[in-house]
């Protein structure tokens, strides 16, 4: 690959990049305002955060490794309630 097509593959990734941290800098703002006096709106948006199975698997992993006895707990019930979910119970 010449150089003037990596420099411009670079040059996108950075744009999108750039693009990527203004929306979450937006969904910052927006979940803080919204989450701060609404706890229906924080269980809503945890349980949709964490259907996507990807993340919920590595931020499971990261509670695991670092989190308190509290925190795992409240994943695994978490993690058992979307299972349930998935297979139509």
């Amino acid at each position: 690959m010449d150089n003037n097509r990596l420099e411009s593959i670079e040059k996108s990734l950075k744009n999108i990049n750039a693009k990527i941290a203004l929306i979450g800098n937006t969904l910052n703002i927006i979940t803080d305002e919204l989450g701060d006096d609404n706890e229906e709106f924080q269980r809503k948006f945890i349980a949709s955060t964490l259907s996507v199975e990807s993340f919920r698997d590595s931020f499971t992993k990261y509670v695991n490794e670092e989190g308190d006895d509290d925190i795992k707990f409240t994943m695994i019930e978490l993690n058992n309630m979307i299972e349930g979910i998935k297979n139509g119970e």
